[in-house]
């Protein structure tokens, strides 16, 4: 006869069956340790493990003194979403969590950052976007690991010169604020590979901003510049190039053609009369947009001759 031997089962892997047939739960378990939580609560009770604090549209304010003491007290905490909970500003006990690196506090009505912020060294991400923030903190360029900082959508008019200290930083998105000048400074920012400023203010683009030669994607989309400069440096990775309306005129700069791993290029709704002779040095080009502009037929005939057969151009 064979012998059955009793399986005794700790009520933690009791649990995890549970959760099994059940589809699921709010909380990741894994060896009884807690990584990811839904409430502030909860991520108290676990702070010794938890990774992750998803508190994103649970209106959770953190106005009160002991909201901030237990958030305060995440140690291991490594991302925190805030999105969507009317906060009116973040609490400073947010500098406490040394090891964060990612920072999520879009959709809100921020309208300041502490500078505070700086102390954590390690974060990573930092997402502001859909707030009321006028200004930055200077003590903002101060992240030596920040590789994405989105501020779309909210008020601000200019940028703190300390930003350029931020030389690890991958993605700057600040579409759709009141932007008027992007610092020339900022070509310090040399791994930048994605730049989106579009709905802004902007008057004019720096040469010197050509130095960011890691950017694969510029967006200018609906400023004001009337100008751009004649001479830039190459920008070899760069392959994705909007300047529509805006207020370009005439012929558009020689650099153009320089670009030569450019493959999107949109400058419709502008001023434009031609562009210059060495845009059929741009091999790599799959569209470009060039409608509502002032371009004679001659010059829309020389343009579509010029440039590589695969090139879907539209006037």
């Amino acid at each position: 006869m064979k012998q059955v031997t009793s399986l005794a089962l700790r009520p933690s892997l009791i649990l995890l069956l549970l959760l099994g047939l059940l589809g699921g739960c709010t909380t990741d378990v894994v060896k009884d340790q807690v990584r990811v939580a839904y409430s502030l609560e909860e991520a108290f009770f676990h702070r010794g493990t938890v990774e992750v604090l998803n508190l994103t549209d649970t209106r959770t304010t953190l106005t009160s003194s002991e909201s901030r003491s237990q958030l305060a007290q995440l140690a291991n905490l490594r991302v925190l979403y805030l999105g969507n909970n009317e906060l009116a500003e973040l609490p400073a006990e947010i500098a406490s969590l040394r090891r964060l690196r990612e920072l999520h506090a879009n959709n809100n009505f921020i309208t300041t950052i502490a500078p505070e912020i700086a102390e954590l060294e390690n974060l990573e991400v930092l997402n502001l976007n859909y707030n009321r923030i006028r200004f930055l903190p200077e003590e903002l360029g101060g992240l030596p690991n920040l590789r994405e900082l989105h501020v779309a959508f909210n008020r601000i008019e200019y940028f703190p010169l300390g930003l350029r200290n931020l030389n690890t930083l991958e993605k700057f998105i600040a579409n759709d604020n009141q932007i008027k000048v992007f610092p020339d400074d900022f070509r310090s920012m040399n791994n930048l590979r994605v730049l989106r400023l579009e709905n802004n203010d902007l008057v004019y683009w720096y040469p010197l901003l050509g130095f960011l030669s890691n950017l694969d994607s510029l967006d200018l989309h609906n400023n004001k510049i009337t100008a751009l400069p004649d001479t830039m440096d190459t920008m070899p990775n760069l392959s994705y190039l909007r300047l529509s309306l805006n207020a370009l005129e005439d012929t558009f700069p020689v650099w153009l053609g320089y670009q030569t791993n450019l493959r999107q290029v949109y400058l419709h709704n502008n001023e434009l009369t031609a562009l210059p002779a060495n845009v059929a040095n741009l091999e790599n080009l799959e569209s470009i947009y060039l409608w509502e502009n002032n371009f004679p037929q001659a010059e829309k005939t020389r343009i579509i001759d010029s440039l590589a057969p695969q090139a879907e151009v539209v006037f």
